[in-house]
């Protein structure tokens, strides 16, 4: 992308959101095929980028630009939500019945059949969404917009104003969203005690990835050393999290199953084995829990404030 720290604001952010359009669009047929879930994965990750670069880029875009397409990406990266949290829990099937007896195993077939029917059904209407008006022009409008933005960040388009000059600089505005998004970590993870509810640790795992974003979406203006050693301090945190929001995702989905699967004597094996699978993911989800404390106050550590300070130092030393 040949991002700097010295460029303007809205060059580096145009850059960085036609990359991930250019992925966007990559991996839209593939999801709309559904032959590898990576696919949907991939798209799925770059709709939330651009959702979260869009939103720090106040004061770099035009308010009514951020606001039309903020909703516009939401919609679409919320349609690929309940397809993709379907597509893990078959991928981790296998890990969650693995020690499990054979009985178990195959009394449980009934539940994964109607884990496969409600993914075929949510790909289904995620499919509808992909190949909607709506989407398509939502898509196309973005890449005019950003083409147009380019243009203009470039001073191409009879502006003779220099690139540099044209409202603040990269390096300038991401040390002022950096700095909110690791106070927004702090404070969220700071706030979360034993007796938080299951949203709150939602929440931080939101926030984390966010500015999670901001790293690797303008990494190339970050120096690379100091990149992956705050990427290290954050990802400990974030794979806690998402262990604990990927099992209270599926314990809900086992719940709806249950509450479908009708009570009769030959599913009275179905039942007793899905009630030691939801007591497996409720361990899950409370080893997580219990490991939470830990390993936010391995990211809340004097080691990390290094780390921050050298990454935020690289980007004012650029504009002494």
């Amino acid at each position: 992308m040949g991002l700097t720290s010295g460029m303007s604001a809205k060059r580096g952010f145009t850059s960085v959101l036609l990359h991930e359009l250019e992925a966007i669009e990559a991996n839209w047929q593939v999801a709309v095929d559904g032959l590898d879930p990576e696919g949907l994965h991939q798209l799925r990750v770059a709709m939330r980028r651009t959702r979260a670069v869009i939103g720090q880029s106040k004061g770099v875009l035009p308010t009514v630009t951020r606001r039309l397409y903020s909703d516009e990406f939401a919609w679409l990266a919320g349609s690929t939500g309940p397809t993709r949290d379907l597509d893990v829990y078959v991928i981790e099937w296998p890990s969650y019945v693995d020690g499990m007896s054979t009985k178990s195993t195959e009394a449980l077939q009934p539940v994964l059949d109607r884990i496969e029917l409600d993914r075929a059904q949510a790909r289904t209407a995620l499919v509808a969404v992909l190949q909607s008006a709506r989407a398509n022009d939502v898509i196309e409008a973005w890449r005019a917009t950003l083409a147009d933005g380019q243009a203009l960040a470039t001073g191409e388009r009879g502006s003779a104003m220099p690139v540099d000059d044209i409202g603040p600089s990269l390096g300038q505005v991401l040390a002022k969203r950096f700095r909110h998004a690791h106070s927004r970590v702090l404070d969220a993870g700071r706030r979360i005690d034993p007796d938080s509810p299951a949203e709150a640790l939602h929440e931080l795992r939101k926030d984390a990835k966010k500015l999670r974003y901001i790293v690797d979406c303008f990494s190339p203006v970050l120096p690379k050393k100091l990149r992956n050693a705050f990427g290290e301090q954050l990802q400990g945190l974030q794979d806690n999290l998402g262990e604990h929001q990927d099992a209270q995702v599926h314990i809900s989905e086992l719940d709806t199953v249950a509450h479908g699967l009708p009570a009769s004597r030959r599913n009275t094996d179905t039942f007793m084995a899905l009630g030691r699978l939801l007591e497996r993911l409720e361990q899950t989800q409370r080893n997580a829990r219990s490991e939470l404390a830990e390993r936010f106050r391995s990211y809340d550590s004097h080691k990390t404030m290094r780390i921050v300070r050298e990454l935020l130092g690289t980007l004012d030393d650029a504009h002494r």
